[in-house]
């Protein structure tokens, strides 16, 4: 396995989702890679932003970087290691008129948070083991990322999705209660329910000009997805720009399908990991009904895009403007709350490199050699 790491540097969030991180790592992770004779340097995080300053921070000799947390510690790691890039390239990251660097150093993920939609979303499954098995390996990756930018400067970046209304105002709840750990979402979302917001703005919006898939299509982003290899292969060229003004109770763009234990199928179900694209989620504001629907076929079936107050567009980029002199929310971006309500959104095509292969088909087979008892017995002596 010529592309398997030798050292890694891991970061780790103590207190992210149920605060079992620190222990999921040396109890579960660190005896593999021990074993698999890789090399690791530990860094606990002390505080917010600290994993960005680690991955902007890799020195050379480093094979890549392993984030221990949920979401919002993947989302500080892989801005550091974009911001490294761009150091190395010599880019200015907050000129969103050129395409950022790819990263160089791979990125794992080892589930600690309280969704863990990225690991998920990537490997299929949330298993710690796994995830660590995938970067012994050595699997490779490449995943699309958002650049997140507020007037002229890039203020963060996304691999899962960026959410406005309903989700900006349950995760800036849920930040007065993280003592009740996890059940903080639960709490907050019913809280923000029942309040029933919804916000007026404007949307200017980028669709591609040849587009490698839509949003009803049936078949989902696997490991081995033709989609995203024809996207890895061409470039993508920008189509027309569409304009939409509404109240809304849910504006969310999602980089993947986000698929979580939560929901299973994921808020865009047919998402793609590596197609240069995100998914425009639009859920008309008014009644509590039309967020309750919503939210049970996100969580249960898989087809909320068939409600008729639900409109679902595959674009490349997304401008956001609030209404003047209305109430304003402010944007979830992976777990992080980002507080200016004017966005501009633009996905990187495949620019973030992973330890992983992407999700396995559930058809998937792979077939056990059978070994004799004398075959085995050789093996055992030569090892």
């Amino acid at each position: 396995l010529p592309s398997r790491p030798r050292r890694l540097v891991v970061v780790v969030n103590p207190v992210g989702g149920r605060r079992r991180a620190l222990a999921t790592y040396k109890n579960k992770v660190a005896p593999l890679l021990h074993r698999a004779a890789i090399a690791t340097s530990l860094t606990v995080t002390e505080y917010q932003g600290h994993g960005r300053e680690v991955g902007e921070g890799v020195g050379e000799g480093v094979d890549g970087v392993v984030a221990v947390g949920g979401d919002g510690l993947v989302n500080e790691v892989v801005l550091g290691l974009l911001l490294r890039s761009c150091r190395l390239h010599h880019h200015d990251p907050h000129d969103h008129t050129r395409p950022l660097p790819s990263t160089k150093l791979r990125l794992g993920i080892i589930p600690g948070g309280s969704t863990d939609a990225t690991c998920h979303g990537t490997h299929g499954t949330s298993d710690v083991i796994t995830a660590a098995l995938h970067i012994i390996m050595g699997d490779s990756r490449s995943v699309d990322l958002a650049a997140v930018y507020s007037g002229d400067k890039l203020q963060s970046v996304a691999t899962t999705m960026v959410s406005y209304g309903y989700f900006g105002d349950l995760l800036r709840t849920s930040e007065r209660w993280r003592c009740l750990g996890p059940t903080r979402y639960l709490v907050a979302g019913l809280l923000q329910f029942f309040r029933n917001r919804s916000y007026e703005g404007s949307l200017k919006v980028l669709t591609p000009a040849t587009p490698l898939s839509h949003t009803y299509d049936i078949d989902k982003c696997n490991h081995d997805c033709g989609v995203c290899d024809n996207a890895a292969s061409s470039t993508s060229k920008p189509g027309e720009w569409l304009q939409f003004n509404g109240r809304w109770s849910i504006v969310t763009s999602a980089v993947m399908s986000c698929a979580c234990r939560l929901t299973p199928h994921g808020i865009s179900p047919t998402a793609h990991l590596g197609d240069g694209c995100t998914d425009l989620i639009l859920v008309s504001g008014g009644s509590r009904w039309r967020v309750l629907t919503y939210l049970l076929r996100t969580a249960y079936t898989g087809d909320a895009a068939r409600l008729n107050h639900v409109n679902m567009h595959r674009v490349q980029e997304v401008h956001f403007t609030p209404k003047v002199n209305k109430p304003k929310s402010s944007w979830n971006c992976d777990g992080e709350q980002l507080l200016e309500p004017t966005l501009r959104l633009k996905v990187h095509c495949q620019r973030l490199r992973l330890f992983s292969r992407g999700v396995e088909s559930a058809g998937d087979s792979y077939t056990k050699t059978t070994i004799s008892p004398s075959a085995s017995c050789k093996n055992a002596s030569s090892v």
